[in-house]
C-alpha cells in the first residue's frame, strides 16, 4: 500500500495550483467487480492493481486505486485486499493514516476513531482524519474502514483558500457499500 500512497502523492500534488474554483459534475462510480460506490467529480482513472509481498515472496495484499486529479485537487478511493485478516483493528487504521501522511510530508489536524460506519445491519470500525500539506498549500479529509481482510480508504484534497471546502464533504460522505 505504501507504493499507492506515493502514487497519490505524485498524481495528486504534481499539478500546478489554480486560483479558480473547480467546476463539478458529480457521478456515482462503482468499480467493476467491487462492493462499493462513491461520487467522483468526473470519470476516475483506474490504476493497475498493485501487489505487496512479504520477505519470502508470498502475496500479502493487492491494492486498487481509483482517482481523479487536476489543478489543485485530488479525489481517490483505495481498496486493499489482504491475504489475511489484520490482527489489530486500531493498528491497521492508524497505519493507513500514518503511511498516507508520511508519503505527503503532511500533518494530521484531527483524527478520530468513530467505529460507527453503518453498512446495512453491521457497524464497521473506521478512522476519520483531516490533514494539511503545507508545501503544496493543500488540505483534505480521509476515512479508512476495515471490513474483514479489506481496507477501504478514500481521500479528498484541495487547494487552500481557492476551492469550495464543501467539495471535500461531498466526496467523503458519498461512499456506500453495494451488493
Amino acid at each position: 500500500m505504501k507504493r499507492l500512497f506515493h502514487l497519490i502523492l505524485v498524481t495528486g500534488l504534481a499539478w500546478p495550483m489554480m486560483m479558480a474554483a473547480q467546476t463539478t459534475q458529480w457521478t456515482r462510480y462503482q468499480p467493476a467487480g467491487q462492493d462499493f460506490s462513491i461520487l467522483f467529480p468526473g470519470t476516475p482513472t483506474v490504476d493497475p492493481p498493485s501487489t505487496e509481498n512479504d520477505s519470502k515472496g508470498a502475496l500479502q495484499s493487492t491494492s486498487y486505486l481509483y482517482r481523479i486529479n487536476g489543478n489543485g485537487y485530488f479525489y481517490g478511493a483505495v481498496l486493499t485486499v489482504y491475504t489475511f485478516t489484520p490482527s489489530s483493528i486500531d493498528g491497521e487504521l492508524a497505519a493507513n493514516q500514518n503511511n498516507f501522511i508520511k508519503a505527503l510530508s503532511g500533518a494530521v489536524l484531527n483524527s478520530s476513531t468513530r467505529g460507527n460506519f453503518v453498512n446495512g445491519s453491521e457497524t464497521l470500525p473506521d478512522l476519520t482524519f483531516t490533514f494539511d500539506v503545507p508545501q503544496t498549500n493543500q488540505y483534505g479529509k480521509s476515512i479508512v474502514i476495515l471490513k474483514g481482510n479489506r481496507v477501504y480508504m478514500w481521500v479528498a484534497m484541495i487547494a487552500k483558500n481557492t476551492m469550495d471546502a464543501s467539495l471535500i464533504d461531498t466526496f467523503v460522505n458519498s461512499f456506500q457499500f453495494v451488493k
